[in-house]
């Protein structure tokens, strides 16, 4: 977290069903969007394809293979995270997956 600003503007949309997707702007905000995707899921596999960086913005592309802890079932998708550092700090941590299959692999 003491990577992180605030105010930061964290986004990543979807399924309801999904508990860290959403908005945040607080620390206290993206601290939970951390806890609940590294509770909810096990990370089988994360593959950068492509970094681009040019002044204080980044886009990261790739793709990841996870297992839904609460459904035991996998989800894979290609993924494209845009961030934004400012005086050292992430100000803006956007990412962009298939959220359709990540609502698959969690329903019930």
């Amino acid at each position: 977290m003491e990577l992180i600003g605030e105010p930061a503007d964290f986004r990543s949309y979807g399924s309801p069903l999904v508990p860290w997707l959403g908005r945040g702007t607080k620390h206290d905000e993206v601290r939970r969007f951390f806890e609940s995707l590294f509770a909810g899921t096990v990370t089988q596999s994360a593959d950068l394809n492509a970094v681009i960086v040019e002044g204080d913005e980044a886009v990261v592309a790739g793709e990841l293979r996870v297992t839904v802890t609460a459904t035991g079932r996998d989800y894979r998708s290609p993924f494209v995270l845009r961030l934004t550092v400012h005086d050292g700090l992430i100000v803006r941590h956007h990412v962009h997956e298939d959220s359709y299959a990540l609502h698959e692999a969690i329903r019930p």
